[in-house]
């Protein structure tokens, strides 16, 4: 997972969501009623528009916000709208998610502690990194806190095929940074384009962390250390923090 950018929804957008919720909002029963409403809500260009914006919003070539595995297919509401009718026409609650995330990791669950609080990680509000750590020798993602152990298990993100996406990702990251410095200026332009459409660019955001952090624990091959601290637009849109 990766921090994700949220875009602004054309006036058209906005005005329908927003009459749409105030249906569900004046309902007697809000829950039945924004269920009614999201099944009336297929096919209208008002959705096509709330999916293009997300796709937009998507990491590599439309990767879902979720495992970054497989293409983002569905909109997701991140509170549920059975459980949460308030936010179920709400710009702010909606992502994009594959189908198997969707229906078959989430679904609509959404754990919160003793306060109420979320205990899952929202990419458009957070920085995933802040709550997962990720082991490059396994591919598989380690909560540092409740928030990042409870997303590991309701987003399924250890499932088998995307702790060995990452695996293959990271290998494969690697490979194309250590050919970067002997590349033409061309070659150069087609590997960042590479790099950019990756999926599991998540893979790529934990190299700018652990680089920036000082790689402290010498995961990082020492040539790719080398040519991203040289060549920093390989990691470019990655680096939050400066070092020191």
């Amino acid at each position: 997972m990766i921090p994700i950018s949220r875009r602004s929804l054309g006036a058209d957008a906005v005005a329908e969501l927003a009459r749409l919720q105030s249906s569900v909002d004046a309902a007697n029963d809000p829950a039945d009623r924004a269920a009614r409403a999201w099944r009336s809500f297929s096919g209208t260009k008002t959705k096509r528009d709330v999916a293009t914006g997300l796709r937009a919003m998507c990491s590599g070539i439309a990767r879902c916000m979720y495992c970054e595995d497989s293409a983002g297919t569905d909109i997701e509401h991140f509170r549920p709208k059975s459980g949460f009718p308030a936010t179920a026409f709400v710009w702010n609650n909606h992502l994009f998610a594959c189908s198997h995330c969707n229906s078959n990791e989430k679904r609509d669950r959404f754990p919160a502690d003793a306060t109420g609080r979320a205990l899952l990680i929202d990419p458009t509000t957070m920085d995933p990194f802040d709550h997962l750590t990720l082991s490059v020798g396994s591919g598989l993602y380690v909560g540092r806190d409740e928030i990042g152990r409870t997303s590991i298990d309701v987003f399924g993100l250890n499932r088998e095929i995307c702790a060995k996406g990452r695996l293959r990702a990271w290998s494969t990251l690697c490979k194309l940074i250590e050919r970067y410095p002997v590349e033409t200026d061309a070659e150069r332009l087609d590997t960042l384009a590479i790099l950019r459409d990756f999926p599991f660019q998540g893979v790529r955001r934990w190299l700018a962390v652990i680089v920036e952090s000082g790689d402290r624990a010498g995961v990082v091959p020492p040539t790719v250390k080398d040519t991203v601290g040289e060549y920093t637009e390989l990691i470019a849109e990655f680096v939050v923090r400066k070092a020191g």
